[in-house]
């Protein structure tokens, strides 16, 4: 067949044609829902920054640890994994948007057999030939199937993208509650430690007395029992030390090998930073997993519209060309040929198996639609529960302040008084005590506002 360019520009013409008649409206566009979010106050804005949200507390130690999480961190690696996964799903499908182009090529032999319509020099003559060339396959969309099956994977791939942010956040939020679990932790064993060191003396001090005939036996018993009940819970605040310790640097991806490293104790004074206590809620569907749950409702959305325009026909345009070489004499030279051809195939009977893919994908959308839903229902929530520890632990925090000031002076008094020969031993112990504990307590209160301070951060998806 002799090779005729302009079949080619014909077929490509048609094809032009058929895809521009083909109608848009099969295909359902993507409605975001009503989320019902509360209106903002006037004058209400906030901008978002691209500092890092745990920076706001002012420890280089945090911050050094936050940086070796998310470059190590094993969750994240596997998230980008699964990123690069849809990824590569996108770029398959946005194949079938352009044609295939294949090289084929075959090498045959034939014989001619006595009693067939060839000449006589033809007969059982072994005719070899060999053929090369190119073959192209091209589905026109015309129904716009191909279009919503990219529109699909672009949405899976972005959600896929989101998640891995959403990782990220969900990871820097665990190393900081992690180190501000360690830093309490810390300070709750130095504050027993000097108990203990205190308490020691004032033991020693009354065994002393009491040999010595100037005091008695119950105040030294007194005093021991009171060394011994502080001390018995050094152990187990050794143990959460390095509970912490552990968990922070697993959180940081740290090989086996480095983890029974000692940890510097070397630390900064955390800040508490300050954050709004009303804040435009619009802000919450930035959130990572909030954006990628909406993201995930797109591509359902373009899930149904394939499933639906799958009832339609296909159409493949098709063109083989090449070169074919001969020893058969009918066959003179290198000749050219070529085939073009339009192809269509529609579904006849199926016996259901459309419609209860399109039932399949309509469920799909609205399971995507109600976890878009509950994304941001949990989303406010993380908020309103952040806000309200806010306003909490910061009254904590004052009202244990006030109480620790309150029992340094009752301490100064009673020992002015034991001096002075008006209060025992006993009562200057049971008030050092009290101390004691109301120091535990403000580690335990300054603990809880730092931590109001980062799920505020993480509820709103990192920084203002």
């Amino acid at each position: 067949m002799k090779f005729k360019p302009k079949m080619i520009g014909l077929a490509l013409l048609g094809s032009s044609s058929l895809f521009l008649l083909g109608c848009s409206h099969l295909s359902e566009d993507y409605k975001a829902p009503d989320l019902e979010l509360p209106s903002v106050p006037e004058g209400v804005k906030q901008s978002i920054s691209s500092t890092s949200w745990w920076a706001s507390f002012g420890d280089p130690v945090l911050n050094g640890w936050e940086q070796e999480a998310l470059a190590h961190n094993w969750d994240l690696v596997k998230a980008y994994a699964r990123m690069e996964e849809a990824r590569a799903g996108l770029a398959s499908t946005q194949s079938l948007i352009t044609p295939r182009v294949d090289v084929v090529g075959g090498l045959s032999g034939s014989r001619y057999k006595v009693g067939t319509n060839t000449s006589v020099d033809e007969l059982n003559r072994l005719t070899r030939s060999a053929s090369v060339g190119l073959a192209l396959n091209w589905e026109l969309d015309v129904w716009g199937r191909v279009k919503q099956l990219n529109e699909g994977a672009k949405a899976r791939w972005s959600s896929s993208e989101l998640m891995q942010d959403a990782t990220a956040l969900s990871i820097s939020g665990l190393v900081a509650d992690t180190y501000f679990q360690w830093r309490t932790l810390q300070s709750k064993l130095a504050i027993t430690r000097d108990a203990v060191e205190q308490l020691k003396k004032i033991t020693d001090l009354e065994r002393r007395r009491w040999k010595a005939g100037l005091g008695t036996e119950l105040s030294y018993s007194q005093s021991l029992a009171e060394l011994d009940s502080v001390e018995s819970k050094l152990p187990l605040l050794v143990e959460a030390v390095g509970r912490a310790e552990l968990a922070l640097q697993v959180l940081a991806g740290r090989p086996p090998r480095d983890i029974e490293q000692a940890l510097p104790k070397k630390t900064a004074a955390i800040k508490v930073p300050a954050t709004p206590k009303v804040l435009d809620t619009q802000l919450l569907l930035r959130r990572p997993d909030v954006a990628a749950a909406e993201w995930a409702l797109k591509a359902a959305y373009a899930d149904v519209n394939v499933s639906r325009l799958e009832r339609y026909p296909r159409l493949n345009l098709s063109i083989l060309g090449g070169l074919l070489a001969s020893s058969s004499a009918a066959i003179a030279g290198v000749p050219l040929w070529l085939d073009t051809g339009l192809n269509a195939a529609a579904p006849l009977f199926d016996g259901g198996l459309n419609a209860s893919k399109v039932d399949a994908s309509l469920a799909r959308r609205d399971y995507a639609k109600a976890q878009y839903h509950q994304a941001v229902l949990q989303a406010y929530r993380d908020l309103q529960e952040a806000v309200l520890a806010q306003t909490s632990s910061d009254r904590y925090v004052l009202m244990v302040e006030k109480e620790l000031a309150s029992r340094e002076r009752a301490l100064q008094l009673t020992q002015k008084s034991r001096d002075a020969g008006r209060s025992s031993q006993y009562e200057v112990l049971a008030e050092q005590l009290k101390v004691l504990q109301a120091k535990l307590t403000l580690s335990d209160a300054k603990q809880a506002q730092w931590l109001s301070r980062s799920h505020f951060f993480k509820a709103i998806g990192g920084n203002l």
